[in-house]
């Protein structure tokens, strides 16, 4: 084997090899899925903190 070869949308990885062929490496289908749910949730968790830390207001402390 020669190198290889790496696509993220959607994941894949292309094997080549040193005769000049390639082939695909496996990457379980429900990888995508996965990858996109949790881009999903961590989206959201990001959206929710920055709300929450603007809704709250600073605590003061004495003697500053």
């Amino acid at each position: 084997m020669s190198g290889y070869s790496v696509s993220y949308l959607p994941p894949a990885l292309d094997c080549r090899m040193s005769s000049g062929g390639s082939y695909s490496a496996a990457v379980p289908g429900f990888l995508t899925p996965v990858m996109t749910g949790g881009a999903v949730i961590a989206v959201t968790l990001a959206l929710i903190a920055v709300a929450e830390h603007r809704r709250i207001p600073p605590v003061e402390t004495p003697g500053r």
